[in-house]
């Protein structure tokens, strides 16, 4: 996950985040986290959100279109990229 914070009232929150985020970096399951994202292709990406994500906030014909669409369209052309190396070139290319 990532998500970005625009600002702090107070330099106390600003300090307070600072240290969560320290402790985050230096937290065994986050760096396995990290590294296993790192990895990860947009096949298993992709097949992960339309389960976890898709499934419970798209509508039925909404769910089937995107799936059909990841399945046979997405996944054969760039399915095999990891997500850290996709670019906008990058699917310029793979596209036929």
């Amino acid at each position: 996950k990532s998500y970005a914070k625009k600002g702090f009232s107070t330099k106390k929150e600003a300090l307070q985040h600072e240290a969560e985020m320290r402790a985050k970096l230096i937290n065994p399951s986050f760096i396995a986290t990290v590294a296993a994202q790192a990895k990860q292709t947009v096949r298993d990406y992709l097949l992960e959100w339309i389960e976890n994500h898709g499934a419970l906030n798209l509508r039925p014909s909404t769910f089937a279109g995107y799936k059909s669409n990841i399945n046979n369209h997405i996944i054969p052309c760039i399915g095999h990229v990891q997500l850290r190396q996709v670019t906008p070139g990058a699917i310029c290319f793979s596209v036929p």
